[in-house]
């Protein structure tokens, strides 16, 4: 038995599995969140303990290879630094540095997404096009051409 599937029922499926997994992943992060937060204000979760477990965290993926071996340790360190206050100023709920955080994020976002624009792309042209350049090229034997 044959299924046919249209690629508008394709994409429809893929945009509700990504929607699913961002509420999914909301859920997960509004949850560890409010536990981080609770547990740092009794005093129970200390700056140098979210250090430590960021180190520890960098540690296992440079052991699993997550981490590039040319990835120089001193960009560890600072990437380790920026990562630890960014959790220890969202669990004291530093709103104008998550505020901050946010906008860099949306500002890098915009300036990777313009540069992927501005990088070439590979377009593919009917045979039709390709049969008629090949004849304005005087391509012998049925050569495709490749601009």
């Amino acid at each position: 038995m044959q299924i046919q599937v249209t690629l508008d029922e394709v994409l429809n499926y893929l945009m509700l599995r990504a929607q699913s997994s961002e509420a999914l992943l909301e859920t997960l992060r509004v949850r560890a969140n409010a536990v981080g937060r609770a547990l740092y204000r009794k005093g129970l979760l200390t700056d140098e303990d979210i250090r430590s477990a960021v180190e520890e965290e960098y540690r296992i993926m440079r052991e699993l290879k997550n981490i590039p071996p040319d990835v120089r340790e001193e960009e560890i360190r600072a990437e380790i630094e920026e990562v630890t206050r960014s959790i220890v100023n969202w669990f004291r709920g530093d709103v104008e540095d998550i505020k901050k955080a946010l906008e860099d994020y949306e500002k890098a976002v915009k300036e990777a997404m313009a540069r992927r624009a501005a990088r070439s792309r590979l377009d593919v042209a009917p045979a039709t096009v390709l049969t008629q350049l090949d004849r304005m090229k005087g391509a012998p034997g049925g050569k495709k051409l490749i601009i």
